[in-house]
């Protein structure tokens, strides 16, 4: 019997977004459609809820995650985001308090 070994490498796609708030609470909508993961980092925040929505295609707003005060973007843990938060929808994330001077970056990985 014979047989073969097929290899192959695949790049993943990668895009970095730093944070730019509105109101000092509400991200822009990051168009994460093509991407699987989500990796959030805070260079300087101050500790806050998130929420993180995500926009229907007839312009409504939907609640895809939740992350209590200091668990999402805390300067000394990274962290990635629910999977349920990648669903193919552009998201945008929302602080419970107003933000001064934040650092905020999310990695998306394909």
């Amino acid at each position: 019997m014979t047989g073969s070994i097929y290899s192959a490498s695949f790049k993943r796609q990668v895009e970095a977004s730093r944070l730019e708030l509105t109101g000092e609470t509400t991200s822009q909508w990051l168009g994460v459609a093509a991407m699987r993961s989500a990796f959030c980092i805070a260079l300087n925040s101050t500790p806050a809820s998130w929420t993180i929505e995500a926009q229907l295609p007839d312009g409504g707003v939907v609640t895809v995650g939740q992350y209590n005060s200091g668990t999402l973007f805390n300067p000394t843990t990274p962290r990635y985001i629910t999977v349920n938060a990648m669903c193919g929808l552009p998201i945008r994330f929302v602080s419970s308090v107003s933000q001064s001077d934040p650092n905020l970056w999310v990695i998306c990985k394909s």
